[in-house]
């Protein structure tokens, strides 16, 4: 339920704001205030973040980049077009896992700082 809501809500402010970094405030958020333990700091946001960026980029890919993206792809020198797209979703995968287990970290440690 969490991974779905996170997605949705990636998924919402990805296409309603013009700044690609929230994909990292989100999970970091989650992982602050929602996690409960380092796994699922990790993976829920992780899954979340690459899906929204794998699947719009997918979608864009086969709409209204068919022109831009195999000129993108031999830019970047990574082959075939499909490749831009797996890229898109590793680095929104790792972006958002390591942004969500930095937030459960963030929040373990001010959790155990003060009981000491």
């Amino acid at each position: 339920m969490e991974l779905l809501a996170l997605l949705i809500l990636l998924l919402i402010i990805q296409w309603i704001s013009p700044f690609w970094w929230w994909v990292l405030v989100i999970p970091l958020l989650f992982g602050v205030i929602r996690a409960r333990r380092g796994v699922n700091a990790f993976w829920v946001p992780a899954i979340a973040a690459g899906l929204s960026w794998l699947l719009p980029s997918l979608y864009y890919w086969q709409t209204s980049g068919a022109f831009i993206a195999p000129r993108m792809a031999a830019m970047l020198q990574v082959g075939h077009p499909v490749y831009l797209v797996l890229i898109a979703g590793i680095v929104g995968f790792i972006g958002g896992g390591v942004a969500g287990f930095a937030g459960f970290s963030i929040r373990q440690l001010y959790r155990d700082g003060r009981s000491s």
